[in-house]
């Protein structure tokens, strides 16, 4: 790999950016691996974002594929494990006393 590809950062794409590299695709004038050469995206992104935007439309796309629910369910789950383990180890340091 060169040394120019290492030092690259990431491109990051917007929702909307996204959504219209997927329609292009599935208009069907070039192929996938035409469109994504084009873009600099790999064929698995694309087909990730298609299956994104095919299953939850733009706004899949704005939030990696998760609705803002599913992140806001994420958040809480996290938030109760952390108090669970909180609490399992307070109970242990009460049982060792």
């Amino acid at each position: 790999m060169s040394e120019n590809k290492k030092s690259q950062k990431r491109k990051r794409w917007t929702a909307k950016a996204k959504m219209e590299i997927v329609l292009e695709g599935l208009k069907g004038q070039e192929t996938v691996a035409e469109l994504c050469r084009r873009f600099g995206i790999s064929q698995s992104m694309y087909y990730e974002w298609k299956d994104i935007f095919l299953n939850h439309g733009l706004e899949g796309l704005k939030h990696g594929g998760k609705s803002a629910r599913e992140k806001e369910l994420e958040n809480q789950l996290r938030e109760a494990q952390r108090a669970l383990g909180k609490a399992a180890l307070e109970i242990e340091i009460l049982k060792k006393r």
